[in-house]
């Protein structure tokens, strides 16, 4: 049951951690390193058809199945109506937990042991003790789901891709969790859960995404079991269209032997290939496919498209072909919320089930957007039947004592739609990118402006997730006016992170550099005021986002500075690899060969020097948290540099009401340079007297006009009182 009494609006959370503990369930077999020997049943050159006891095995391994488990917990019990999924109250969880740590295995260099999971090498290299005393409540663990493929690790290799990170199981992957079961979680995790409920640390979680990759509930589909194709947008090609599909390659029944090699067929599920333009449009006009689908309108998305599959002998043996949609590649598939059986409804659900309470986690991603815009529509876009399934997915996180957090990056001038039906919270596209844009030109005017559009339009910022960017940038701000398009288009060629081009202080000005992660990593080897700049532009970035309402997400880039090894900026676009962080500070690698190094000495020993980034992070998170300011209103931004009468522009300052009634107003010095700026407050505020929320000093104050001194990338945090 969860470690941490939040409030009492997580009892049925704990209710349904104890059933999923007590109910007895058929063993769920662990995940296979590799399919069974092949299984034929009579002679295999008159009925070539999968043996019972394949189709078994795959049965055991998919989707469905561990969902039955799952589901058989909650049906038929009180559980299913534990706790309104109507009312939203997020205070709970931003009291428990206003600061998270985003942990993806994959791009980490914990240095495990043989034979160690990501999950038991974790409360090693990162202890929770340490991570509470940074004011890091929270650990959010992303990737961590069995999934279609893994690193490729040869040399000049491609990085993960779609096809390799697509979740295929409700499991955790073999790497993250050893001896995993559905219904019977890791010991690793278990341990990893206690430790953490120990100092105070919840944990966080994914459920099912919208799509999935070519794992066995794909395959069972191939071979004609109904139910399982029903989980997928597939319909079964005639016969008489199989002329207007790709010429097909010979195959034999799933578990064949090749008559050359002497190994076992087990690829069957990737015998597929993407329906040429042309076949598509005659598909279309013979009624076998539907018309465009609204997705296929937005060029913002990934359009994917139709494939087809090869033959394959079913359990009944007969040859099919099918055609399916696919998202972005021909081996990811989206989910078909749609579907006459509900299979997906039933498969996300399970998911819920699982995260939320049997592995204790509250906080649950939720990403939807491969489902988006599947539906036909002629006119307009539909970002249907994602925002339907949103609703009801979050209405579900809500009624088991849990809340939910969007996956995907809308653009903001959707987050209003997008909050309002009913998600607990949703990544922060307001002051993304267009911070990172101001840290880049030392232009605030976009960032001020996002925000000015975001409050017009009735954003709720205590509902935003705010992190700092390690992966590719969130869409970009559709406030933004004409001219300043080329934010999005600038930005959008980066091909990893934002963070591929960075900033470098320096005596001689601002400079682009490549292939860096974060602002937590510019440059290495910098000393003296060169290393204290970069630690302060990295700082601004974090700090701006603390001190505004919401949730603060941070990576393992962030703590140990990492920055990508030189020799790998030969790659680009796809083949860039990831970038990996080394808890000690060292060179290293993570268990994938991914080079890591650090520009900030070892997490554990940062605290104890008082200029380090984790030191002043660790004053930034408990100002925060005795402020209270995640869970406070931002009223507006106060007026600076030239719309206050002066002359800078590369200021930005917003301000919020705290809990407690009182105004807490950030500004940040997005410039090179140190500068005096004039603040105007809003005209509905004003302050008899200000105070200094980092060194605790007076600050002078006129009802709604201040001054204040800005360091080159620094930050100011200010609480004003009105008497």
């Amino acid at each position: 049951m969860p470690h941490i009494p939040l409030s009492r609006e997580i009892s049925p959370l704990r209710a349904l951690a104890a059933g999923l503990l007590c109910v007895s369930l058929t063993a769920c077999s662990p995940p296979a390193a590799s399919v069974p020997r092949a299984m034929l049943s009579g002679n295999d050159m008159e009925l070539p058809r999968a043996h019972p006891g394949y189709v078994q095995w795959l049965e055991k391994q998919s989707i469905l199945r561990q969902s039955e488990k799952l589901l058989s917990v909650v049906s038929g019990t009180p559980l299913v109506w534990g706790a309104s999924g109507s009312v939203r109250n997020t205070t709970p969880l931003l009291n428990a937990a206003d600061v998270w740590l985003d942990f993806d295995p994959s791009r980490a260099a914990l240095g495990e042991k043989m034979g160690e999971s990501a999950l038991a090498a974790l409360p090693r290299a990162l202890p929770p003790r340490l991570l509470a005393s940074l004011g890091i409540r929270g650990i959010f663990l992303s990737g961590v789901t069995e999934n279609a493929g893994g690193w490729n690790i040869t040399p000049g290799g491609r990085a993960l891709s779609r096809e390799s990170e697509a979740v295929i199981g409700l499991r955790f992957a073999s790497s993250a969790a050893v001896k995993d079961a559905v219904d019977a979680p890791s010991r690793d995790y278990v341990l990893l859960d206690e430790r953490c409920a120990e100092e105070g640390v919840i944990l966080g979680g994914e459920i099912l995404p919208g799509s999935t990759g070519m794992g066995p509930d794909f395959r069972l589909a191939r071979m004609g079991l109904s139910r399982y194709a029903d989980l997928y947008m597939m319909v079964e090609a005639p016969r008489e269209i199989w002329s207007l599909l790709p010429a097909e390659a010979p195959r034999r029944s799933p578990g064949a032997t090749d008559d050359h090699t002497g190994k076992k067929e087990t690829d069957d599920a990737e015998d597929v290939a993407p329906l040429p333009s042309a076949a598509v449009a005659e598909l279309i006009r013979r009624g076998v496919l539907p018309s465009a689908f609204s997705r296929d309108m937005q060029r913002s998305l990934p359009r994917g498209g139709w494939a087809a599959t090869a033959p394959l002998t079913g359990t009944d043996g007969v040859s099919r072909r099918w055609i399916y949609r696919y998202a972005d590649t021909p081996r990811v598939l989206p989910l078909h919320w749609d579907s006459p059986r509900s299979s997906a409804r039933q498969a996300l659900s399970a998911s819920i089930i699982r995260q939320a309470g049997l592995l204790h986690q509250p906080l649950l991603r939720v990403s939807l957007s491969d489902m988006a815009g599947l539906e036909p529509c002629a006119k307009e876009f539909s970002p249907e039947p994602a925002l339907s399934a949103l609703a009801a997915l979050s209405r579900d996180i809500r009624r088991y004592g849990g809340w939910s957090l969007l996956g995907d990056p809308v653009p903001p001038a959707m987050l209003p739609r997008v909050l309002h039906l009913g998600i607990d919270f949703a990544p922060d596209t307001v002051t993304s990118p267009s911070l990172e844009y101001a840290l880049l030109t030392t232009d605030a005017g976009p960032l001020c402006r996002s925000i000015d559009a975001s409050l017009a339009a009735g954003v709720d910022h205590a509902r935003l997730w705010r992190s700092t960017p390690t992966r590719a940038l969130p869409l970009g701000s559709d406030w933004l006016p004409a001219e300043e398009q080329a934010l999005r288009t600038e930005l959008a060629k980066l091909p990893s992170a934002w963070a591929a081009r960075v900033l470098r202080a320096s005596a001689s000005g601002t400079e682009l550099l490549a292939s860096a992660p974060t602002l937590a990593a510019a440059v290495t080897n910098l000393s003296g005021t060169e290393h204290s700049a970069q630690v302060d532009a990295h700082l601004l970035q974090v700090a701006f986002r603390a001190f505004l309402p919401g949730l603060l997400a941070l990576s393992g880039h962030d703590l140990l500075g990492a920055i990508q090894e030189e020799t790998d900026t030969r790659l680009s676009g796809d083949d860039r690899l990831p970038l990996a962080w080394n808890a000690d500070g060292k060179n290293g690698f993570s268990t994938a060969g991914l080079p890591a190094r650090a520009a900030y000495p070892p997490l554990n020993i940062q605290p104890g020097l008082p200029d380090s980034f984790a030191a002043r992070l660790a004053q930034i998170t408990r100002i925060r948290r005795e402020s209270g300011i995640a869970r406070g209103v931002l009223l507006g931004r106060a007026k600076t540099g030239k719309e206050a009468g002066g002359a800078s522009s590369s200021v930005a300052a917003c301000i919020s009401r705290l809990p407690d009634a009182s105004l807490l107003l950030v500004a940040g010095n997005f410039s090179p340079r140190a500068l005096v700026t004039d603040v105007l407050l809003p005209e509905e505020v004003s302050a008899a007297r200000a105070e200094d929320m980092m060194t605790g000093r007076g600050v002078a104050v006129r009802t709604r006009n201040m001054r204040l001194q800005m360091k080159a990338w620094g930050f100011r945090a200010v609480r004003l009182f009105s008497s």
